[in-house]
């Protein structure tokens, strides 16, 4: 009977109904019955590949419908395993010996996804944020539609499956990113020339894993673009030697700039760079020893930015200046922005005022650098009590922390570290942040409170974007990210 009703509804097919029907019975040998758990089809007798199995295997789940419970497929004891599974589908069906889904959810990677980066100098930094943030996005964007067409696509088992076609759309967007981003690498203009050759490339890779494949591409970026790794640029940090008589503090700006380029990349070279700060510091920064010395005895128990920070406070209580190294290694690298830009000591170099210096005592000129410093300090807070009171009401890319990118608070109540990077990206977008961006984490907390305490007491401050603007047109600003933190540098 059973028979006669699945060939009365197939039609013409009727041999091939009563076969399907005879492998479904309770110990039958149909022609297909061991094809089920296998991946075959069952009622075709075909075995030409996985995704016609799970077509096939598909249109037999339908079949079995109006079958009796007693009927039903072993298989479909453990449907609840597989959410999103057909009840009659092989639990291998979905997936290949890899656990890597054999369909793949479509989903479109757009160019506004991905964030907008400054490609400067040699550092892989801005290519590692992107490809940081990729996974997570490509499986948001999957999960998103296996939610609206949630029967058709199986739970991934292995967590390195991103379980979508993301290749060709993810290529197109970070491309079209690169190649609209500022910065001082005339390479990117070149990138879209280099699409349709990578393209071909990914197809032939299709086996290989979803990770591998990311890395491929930013190795082929970075490749093209001339990027160096962190470890490289760590092991050029190894190699500096200043030039005699460069301030403390313009030494500290330049190497927590190339520092951050390695960290930002890859933090593991923390110690390797903190190592190599020691290094110079101890050659020809010795005055500063005392501060230290507890960090070179064991310098795993610290970081590089600890030793920065304390570095910058002793830029700010006392003159120490670069001497010569006793070994006489040549000076690398002898093109630092602070050889021209900043104020070179006794030590040698050139000075803004080369005669004045002489004719002014020790004692003067340190009560000359503290009066300059506390002036500084006072517009700072000035310009972030202003910031505080209007929060919220200026430009869009004001109304969150420049801190730690929230939205919902300003700088001067975030609770969390100070992030150097962060405050970079703020001035990069909003030039004026610099008239008050802090220089580490003790800077940051000092400004910040007395900041609220003067805001609490209703006083209005002054807006540095109308100040960094003003002195753009009357040519007094000199721009930049420096913004003051070395002497003889921009006002503010």
């Amino acid at each position: 009977m059973l028979a006669y009703s699945l060939a009365s509804r197939n039609g013409d097919d009727d041999e091939e109904s009563v076969r399907s029907a005879a492998s479904r019975r309770p110990g039958g040998k149909g022609a297909g019955g061991a094809g089920g758990g296998a991946g075959g089809s069952g009622g075709h007798g075909s075995s030409s590949g996985r995704d016609s199995t799970i077509v096939s295997s598909s249109r037999d789940s339908s079949d079995h419908k109006s079958a009796p419970p007693a009927q039903a497929a072993p298989a479909e004891a453990d449907a609840d395993e597989l959410p999103g599974r057909q009840p009659s589908l092989p639990r291998d069906g979905w997936f290949d010996t890899r656990g890597i889904a054999l369909t793949k959810v479509q989903v479109d990677i757009q160019m506004s996804h991905i964030p907008q980066i400054t490609l400067d100098g040699l550092s892989m930094a801005p290519l590692v944020t992107i490809q940081q943030i990729l996974p997570d996005l490509i499986r948001e964007k999957a999960n998103a539609q296996r939610q609206r067409q949630r029967p058709m696509w199986p739970t991934l088992r292995n967590s390195a499956d991103y379980g979508s076609n993301w290749f060709a759309p993810t290529l197109r967007a970070v491309i079209e990113r690169l190649a609209t981003s500022g910065g001082d690498n005339h390479r990117t203009k070149t990138l879209r020339g280099q699409l349709p050759g990578w393209l071909r490339q990914g197809k032939e890779m299709a086996a290989e894993a979803d990770p591998v494949l990311l890395d491929w591409i930013f190795e082929r970026l970075a490749k093209h673009l001339e990027l160096r790794r962190p470890g490289e640029l760590a092991a050029d940090l190894v190699r500096w030697v200043v030039k005699p008589g460069l301030a403390l503090r313009d030494f500290v700006y330049e190497f927590a700039q190339a520092s951050s380029a390695v960290l930002s990349a890859d933090p593991h070279h923390d110690n390797f760079v903190l190592l190599a700060l020691l290094e110079v510091c101890r050659h020809q920064y010795p005055s500063t020893n005392s501060a230290w010395r507890a960090i070179s005895l064991n310098p795993r128990a610290h970081t590089t930015d600890e030793l920065l920070d304390i570095l910058r406070g002793e830029a700010e209580h006392a003159v120490h200046d670069a001497i010569a190294r006793k070994d006489g290694l040549a000076v690398y690298p002898a093109n630092l922005r602070s050889y021209t830009d900043g104020t070179m000591g006794a030590g040698g170099g050139a000075t803004t005022t080369p005669a004045a210096k002489p004719q002014q005592t020790a004692a003067q000129k340190e009560a000359a650098r503290k009066q300059h410093l506390s002036e500084k300090q006072d517009r700072q807070i000035s310009y972030m009590v202003f910031a505080i009171q209007t929060f919220g009401t200026g430009p869009p890319a004001s109304r969150c922390c420049f801190n730690c990118g929230n939205d919902g608070h300003s700088f001067a109540r975030c609770d969390q570290p100070y992030n150097a990077a962060n405050w970079d990206a703020a001035v990069e977008k909003l030039p004026w942040v610099q008239k008050f961006r802090p220089t580490g984490q003790e800077d940051y907390r000092r400004l910040c409170a007395r900041a609220i305490e003067r805001a609490a007491s209703g006083e209005a401050g002054k807006s540095a974007q109308q100040v960094y603007e003003s002195q753009q047109r009357e040519g007094g600003g000199r721009g930049g990210r420096r913004g003051g933190r070395g002497r003889g540098r921009s006002r503010n």
